[in-house]
């Protein structure tokens, strides 16, 4: 992620989930939500790549996560997804982390399917410089085979 100053990222997180409905309907269309509940740790390698080349301060992460996701399928060939997680920092201050993806996809044929993707990212302590709100949209094809 250089554009957020982040040459590199590892985690580690161990967690449970729970599946509260997991409903498949007769024309092939699926629905279900799955509630997340992880102690993760993380390290991120700073580095400025712009304007000007910097090496900064790396930064740990660490505490509670807790995410959802919801996939809705209105029919076999249309689904709807829903993935929302939020991360506190403990540790090096106090930092939030927020995702939020929506995504739209449909199926054309039964190899091809086309995907449209809202990410939000809100991190409440970015690199010195960098906005605490990104967000993307993009489409994406994928084939099966």
């Amino acid at each position: 992620d250089h554009i957020k100053s982040v040459e590199a990222r590892g985690i580690g997180e161990a967690g449970l989930g729970v599946v509260w409905w997991d409903e498949k309907k007769p024309d092939g269309g699926e629905s279900y939500l799955r509630v997340d509940l992880a102690l993760r740790y993380g390290r991120e390698l700073r580095y400025q790549y712009y304007p000007t080349r910097e090496n900064l301060p790396d930064v740990s992460l660490g505490g509670p996560r807790v995410g959802a996701t919801f996939r809705h399928g209105v029919s076999k060939d249309i689904a709807i997804l829903e993935e929302v997680s939020a991360l506190p920092s403990l540790l090096e201050g106090s930092r939030l982390l927020l995702t939020n993806q929506t995504q739209l996809s449909v199926r054309l044929t039964s190899t091809l399917a086309v995907a449209t993707t809202f990410l939000l990212q809100y991190d409440s302590l970015p690199a010195p410089g960098k906005l605490p709100l990104d967000t993307s949209l993009s489409v994406s094809a994928t084939v099966t085979f």
